[in-house]
């Protein structure tokens, strides 16, 4: 694979960077995870399942190491602790710099700057030194000193007002939709800078907005904005021309099932199965939709969603039931295409942690488990930095690593 021979250190934290930098670890790069010992990521505090299993002497703190969402973000890297706010330790880690490929953060703007890893810095360091920074509204700007987590950057980039239905205040995206949406950027981002490098020879800083890479996806309201006069509400005729675009209840608690309508033909499909849609005339307005939508409404609610999914389809109607996470593994589909792997992790036992969405043809990534704290940093002082018995004692002893 292309990253089979990249080295690279992931500042990352919370969801974006550690997402970014476990699917490069997925693709084969050698990632590692650089971490304060005395201020972890996050996502390390947050309580998870109990310890079932002994942790072979390699634990710090038994409390960091049991939530499957650090485990799912950051499977298959190696842990590297170091304390920054020694000379020594910052001495340490500008080595291991010399020694990588590129950098990814996902800090607020200024932040590395602060810790003495400008660009400007990190250049003279290595030279061609890759370096993708994925703060919430970019290094430069008005807004670039906002902080925050992906509810932020989903507001900030648009995506929060495009969430309801008409007439309704909107409620808000439950899921963290912005901190996955930037990881893929900067997935995106890194590899283009591997490309640039390896036909110039040159290193690259790319300064990615997690707000604009939502906004770049808003592409139906920004069209909406020059056809529709006025000031643009949240849900202005959904369904981006589709005739019908939306999920609609099924029987049975929270289920659903979403249908899409693009023409008339499939239209004619759907009303063999709906014959009330054959009365309803289309005035060219919004009421039209609505009406169409009445009725499915009322069709899917006294069908389980399998059911109306099969009936769809068989009609040449583009339909699929709305699957829960829960379901999601054991789903023959999904079960063929190999969605989940279950990694066994040494304190807590088996996990399910999703895979790669991309199959490669000759390839196939090993999912290792997330590290502990630091679990490699000897590892790596030796084998990367050539550090002896001795001196790494002494790091110890003074609280470096």
């Amino acid at each position: 694979m292309k990253f089979s021979n990249a080295r690279v250190l992931d500042f990352g934290w919370n969801w974006t960077g550690p997402m970014a930098g476990r699917f490069l670890a997925d693709l084969g790069a050698q990632v590692i995870k650089i971490e304060s010992p005395k201020r972890p990521d996050p996502i390390r505090y947050i309580p998870g399942k109990k310890i079932k299993q002994a942790d072979h002497g390699l634990v710090r703190n038994p409390k960091f190491e049991t939530h499957p969402f650090f485990h799912n973000v950051n499977r298959g890297k190696f842990g590297f602790t170091v304390d920054l706010t020694k000379v020594e330790g910052k001495a340490l880690l500008e080595e291991l710099i010399s020694k990588s490929d590129a950098i990814i953060e996902n800090f607020s703007a200024g932040v590395l700057d602060r810790m003495g890893l400008s660009y400007e810095r990190l250049v003279k360091i290595k030279k061609d030194i890759i370096v993708v920074s994925m703060s919430i509204a970019g290094q430069k700007g008005p807004k670039n000193k906002i902080k925050g987590y992906a509810a932020v950057s989903t507001g900030l980039g648009g995506l929060e007002a495009n969430i309801g239905y008409d007439g309704e205040c909107t409620g808000g995206l439950t899921f963290a939709y912005g901190d996955p949406n930037g990881a893929m950027f900067g997935i995106f981002a890194l590899a283009c800078a591997f490309y640039h490098k390896e036909r110039t020879g040159k290193g690259l800083y790319v300064d990615l907005s997690q707000m604009e890479a939502i906004t770049s996806l808003l592409h139906e309201a920004f069209w909406l904005h020059h056809l529709v006069p006025g000031e643009l509400g949240a849900k202005v005729r959904r369904g981006d021309g589709h005739i019908v675009n939306d999920v609609f209840p099924c029987r049975g608690k929270d289920k659903w099932i979403a249908i899409s309508v693009s023409n008339p033909i499939t239209l004619v499909g759907l009303s063999q199965l709906i014959p009330s849609i054959r009365g309803i005339t289309d005035d060219g307005n919004q009421s039209f939709l609505d009406k169409i939508g009445k009725a499915i409404t009322e069709w899917t609610s006294d069908r389980l969603s399998d059911e109306a999914f099969e009936l769809l389809q068989r009609n040449g109607v583009p339909a699929a039931p709305v699957l829960n996470v829960n379901h999601l593994p054991h789903d023959p589909h999904f079960k063929a295409r190999n969605i989940a792997e279950i990694v066994d992790h040494p304190l807590v036992g088996e996990e399910t942690t999703v895979n790669l969405p991309w199959k490669f043809s000759g390839y196939r990534p090993d999912y290792n488990r997330a590290p502990y704290l630091g679990e490699h940093t000897v590892k790596i002082l030796k084998e990367i930095l050539s550090k002896s018995d001795a001196e790494i004692e002494d790091l110890k002893k003074k609280e470096i690593i």
